[in-house]
């Protein structure tokens, strides 16, 4: 099985990773650190404005969300393609570069070295490929990070 760039760990069974860290695994390390800082930094500051239970669990709720689907999306299989497994779907093209079969949404990202089903985009935030698998957990991320940012900025100027 060709992994290119990225570490496999954790398998579910012989084929099947659940964990799998991108080639910009690095770069996630830091950007987790730092947002879990400055996350923590906006928490204390809006917990000494005492702003009151339902405000400050708006932003806590959020940031926690952010934590954790920003930690999921980087460490959930993208959707590596890999059709030597026994849950076979009808391919429909063929990968010149890695040399197998893949499905109509599959795309061969160069960063990453391998093809990834249902591919989005390669974000370097997480590391790696955003795909099939962790899709979801990427946008909810994105939405939480959203709303913890603007409910932030909403208490500090006091119309929340």
């Amino acid at each position: 099985m060709n992994w290119g760039k990225c570490k496999p760990y954790l398998y579910m069974d012989e084929c099947i990773p659940v964990i799998v860290l991108g080639p910009n695994f690095q770069l996630f390390l830091w950007a987790y650190i730092a947002y879990a800082i400055y996350g923590f930094i906006i928490l204390i500051l809006l917990y000494s404005r005492h702003l009151g239970f339902i405000r400050l669990s708006l932003s806590v709720v959020s940031y926690t969300s952010t934590l954790t689907n920003y930690f999921l999306a980087a460490f959930m299989n993208q959707g590596v393609s890999n059709y030597s497994y026994k849950y076979f779907i009808q391919p429909t093209k063929y990968c010149e570069i890695c040399k197998q079969r893949q499905q109509k949404q599959t795309e061969h990202c160069d960063a990453c070295g391998v093809c990834i089903e249902g591919h989005d985009h390669h974000c370097p935030w997480i590391g790696k490929c955003v795909g099939r698998h962790n899709k979801r957990y990427f946008y909810v991320f994105i939405f939480s990070m959203f709303v913890f940012q603007i409910s932030s900025i909403l208490m500090f100027t006091k119309i929340l």
